[in-house]
C-alpha cells in the first residue's frame, strides 16, 4: 500500500538504510519474512546490498537462524562468495546457529554453477578475521551433526586460528567430550592430539585448566603426552591453579610424578593452587602428599605464597592440616612466614600459636613444676 501510494517514490525507499545500515529487505530477512523478502525483490531490492557490519541480506538471515529467508535468496540469485566485516561467509554463519549444513548444499546444488566439490573449495577450510574455520565453531558449539558433515565433506581438522588453535583445543575448552571424541576419530585426530598452541598448551591443558575432566579423561585413554607449556606448566599445574580437584586426581592417577614438578618459575601445583587461592586444591594436594618445603624462585614455599597474597582461607587449610608441624618448619629463604602472617593474617598467626602451646600436667597454675611452652617457627 505504501509503495503503491507513492510509487516515485518507490526506487528510493527500497534502497533506504536504517542507523545500521539495514535495508528493508535486510530486515524482511532477519525475521524470516520470506513472502516480503519475495515481494521486496520483486519491486527491485538490492539482494546483496551490505549493512554496518558487513553483511548481506543472505548472511543476516543465517546469523538469526532465518532458514526460510537464505533459501529464499539463494535462489534468487544472492551472491554466495559474501563475507562481513569479519570475513565470515555463510557456512560459517549456518554453522554458528546451528543450522543444516546438508540442507544448505541441497539449495546449492540447485544452481548450475555450483557443486559438492565447490561448496569444499569455497566455504569449508575458509577462516574469519579470528583464523576460525567452520568446523572451529562447530566444535565450540558442540553442533555434532555440523561438525560430522563437515568432515564427511572434507573439511580440514588441523587447521588452526590465529591463536595456535585447532578445532580440537576449541572443543578441549568448552567441555565438548563427544566433539572430542569424533575429531579424534578422523583420519588426522593421532596427528592433532598433542598439537599446540601459540602458548604451548595441548588440548589436555586446555581441558584440565577448565576442570572437564571427562575430556581428561578421553584424551588420557587415547594415549594423549603430558607435555609443559611455554611457561614449563604442565596440565596439573593448570588444574590446580583453577580449583579442580576432581581433574587433579585423575590426572596424578595417570601422572602421579607430576606432584611436585617445577614451572620455569619453580613453582609446584602447590604453589599455584596457594596463590590463587583454591583452599580445596590446596587440601587435596597436602592430602597427596604434596612436598611443602619446594621453594620458588622467588624464595617462597607455598604457604609463603599464600599469606603473600593474604588469602586467610588458603592459610588456614595448610594450617589446620595434620602436615601443620611440617608446614610451618619448611625454611622459606630469608623470609619469616610467621612474621609476615603476624603483619597481613593476624587472625591465621593467632590460630598457629594456639595450636603452638604446650601445657604442664600440673593441675595447679601456681604449681612449681607448671609451665606453658609456646613453639615457635622462623
Amino acid at each position: 500500500m505504501m509503495l503503491d501510494s507513492q510509487p516515485k517514490n518507490a526506487a528510493s525507499v527500497l534502497h533506504m538504510q536504517d542507523v545500521q545500515q539495514m535495508t528493508p529487505l535486510h530486515h524482511g530477512a532477519m525475521f524470516d519474512h520470506v513472502d516480503i523478502v519475495q515481494y521486496l525483490l520483486d519491486q527491485g531490492s538490492n539482494i546483496d546490498a551490505r549493512d554496518k557490519e558487513g553483511r548481506s541480506a543472505v548472511l543476516l538471515a543465517a546469523s538469526r537462524s532465518a532458514w526460510r529467508a537464505v533459501t529464499a535468496l539463494i535462489d534468487r540469485g544472492c551472491r554466495l562468495n559474501e563475507k562481513d566485516d569479519q570475513n565470515r561467509n555463510i557456512l560459517h554463519f549456518v554453522v554458528m546457529n546451528g543450522g543444516d549444513i546438508d540442507a544448505l548444499a541441497v539449495i546449492l546444488l540447485r544452481k548450475e554453477d555450483f557443486s559438492d566439490k565447490k561448496l569444499c573449495e569455497c566455504f569449508l577450510n575458509e577462516r574469519d578475521a579470528t583464523g576460525c574455520t567452520p568446523l572451529h565453531y562447530a566444535s565450540r558449539a558442540g553442533h555434532l551433526k555440523s561438525l560430522e558433515n563437515l568432515i564427511r565433506l572434507g573439511a580440514q581438522v588441523n587447521l588452526k586460528d590465529k591463536d595456535d588453535q585447532s578445532p580440537l583445543h576449541f572443543a578441549a575448552r568448552y567441555g565438548r567430550r563427544n566433539t572430542c571424541r569424533r575429531l579424534l576419530d578422523s583420519s588426522s585426530g593421532q596427528f592433532i592430539m598433542n598439537e599446540t598452541d601459540g602458548s604451548g598448551r595441548t588440548a589436555l591443558h586446555i581441558a584440565a585448566e577448565g576442570g572437564h575432566v571427562k575430556v581428561v579423561q578421553l584424551l588420557m585413554q587415547r594415549g594423549a603426552l603430558v607435555h609443559t607449556d611455554h611457561a614449563g606448566r604442565s596440565p596439573l599445574h593448570l588444574a590446580a591453579a583453577s580449583g579442580y580437584t576432581w581433574t587433579i586426581k585423575q590426572l596424578l592417577a595417570v601422572h602421579a610424578h607430576l606432584l611436585d614438578k617445577v614451572d620455569k618459575d619453580g613453582n609446584t601445583a602447590l604453589h599455584l593452587a596457594a596463590e590463587n587461592g583454591q583452599s580445596r586444591a590446596v587440601q587435596h594436594l597436602l592430602d597427596r602428599n604434596a612436598s611443602v618445603k619446594v621453594m620458588n624462585d622467588q624464595g617462597q614455599t607455598a604457604l609463603g605464597l599464600a599469606v603473600e597474597m593474604q588469602n586467610a582461607e588458603t592459610a588456614s587449610t595448610f594450617i589446620n592440616n595434620c602436615r601443620w608441624h611440617e608446614i610451618m618448619n619448611a625454611k622459606c629463604g630469608n623470609l619469616c612466614v610467621m612474621g609476615r602472617m603476624i603483619q597481613h593474617l593476624p587472625e591465621v598467626a593467632a590460630v598457629v600459636l594456639d595450636k603452638c602451646h604446650t601445657t604442664a600436667d600440673a593441675e595447679d597454675a601456681k604449681a612449681e613444676n607448671f609451665y606453658v611452652r609456646i613453639s615457635t617457627y622462623y
